[in-house]
């Protein structure tokens, strides 16, 4: 079924209910246990924290589907699980046709977001009419543009309610290209992305508060729902002894979880890169600082 005839049967919903910020997490049930383990991480621990005015969704593609369905918090959208691009275009279909909101969050259940910390994202995101923003993943020459381009991380893709127009009626699947690069260069055709910090377990071994933290551990992704849960620990302790306690046991964890690693140039190499790039993008870009 084709763009059109979902956006004819969602778009007639009156009176659609308000969420400042939706969580669209692509899901994939059925591929690993590890995500079914990352996503009951992601429900108790920040997901569990939500207001009123956020809400979250899990989406999964079910290609003997007709039509696009939600069973509590999991969204079913007619196409293969793999589809990444695919998925993620059916769910802003159906986000578009039956709500109203400022932003939606394009995700995957490796992601901890600090929820106050995203809420005034938001709010310096809407001041500064921002469309679409994320964190600088990649970065390639385009012969053909002659230009520098950087695509957006999978993990917290911030998209305004046009740029999940543009994306509901553009992003396609392309088997030689992962669905963020897809998914920027669709939105980056029409808006200027605004690039966002974020703390990345599997690129460097170091956490520190922030408000997006991709958990993701590289070795082992079984451990990735926990460092998420002691992640959630650390954000919801008052004493700030048992958080220094507990800030220091994410790290030593994620130190001893690198140490395993097998060294080589090339990893020397890759990881410079990614530390070097990133302070380049985020410090001559346009950041939006959530702590001022």
């Amino acid at each position: 079924m084709g763009s059109e005839s979902y956006i004819e049967n969602y778009s007639n919903s009156c009176n659609k209910p308000f969420y400042k910020i939706i969580f669209l997490i692509l899901y994939s049930p059925d591929h690993a246990q590890e995500y079914v383990l990352d996503r009951e991480a992601q429900i108790s621990t920040w997901s569990a924290s939500f207001s009123p005015l956020n809400f979250s969704v899990w989406v999964v593609g079910n290609p003997e589907l007709k039509t696009i369905s939600l069973d509590e918090n999991i969204l079913f959208v007619p196409c293969e699980d793999f589809l990444m691009a695919e998925k993620t275009r059916l769910a802003l279909i159906w986000i578009l046709g039956n709500f109203n909101f400022e932003y939606v969050v394009r995700s995957n259940t490796s992601t901890y977001f600090k929820l106050d910390r995203i809420e005034k994202l938001a709010i310096k995101l809407s001041q500064k009419r921002v469309h679409f923003g994320g964190y600088p993943a990649g970065i390639v020459f385009s012969l053909r543009q002659k230009k520098i381009l950087v695509h957006c991380s999978g993990a917290a893709v911030f998209m305004s309610k046009d740029a999940c127009s543009l994306a509901a009626n553009s992003l396609y699947f392309n088997d030689n290209q992962p669905e963020d690069i897809s998914l920027t260069n669709v939105l980056a055709g029409k808006f200027t992305p605004y690039w966002i910090s974020r703390c990345d377990l599997e690129l460097l071994p170091f956490w520190w508060p922030t408000a997006i933290t991709r958990a993701k551990d590289p070795f082992d992704s079984y451990n990735t729902s926990n460092t998420m849960q002691r992640i959630h620990s650390f954000e919801s302790a008052r004493h700030p002894l048992f958080k220094v306690g507990v800030f220091v046991s994410i790290n030593l964890a994620s130190i001893a979880t690198w140490s395993k690693a097998p060294r080589s140039l090339y990893r020397l190499f890759s990881h410079t890169y990614v530390f070097t790039k990133t302070i380049f993008f985020i410090t001559t870009s346009r950041l939006i600082n959530w702590k001022q």
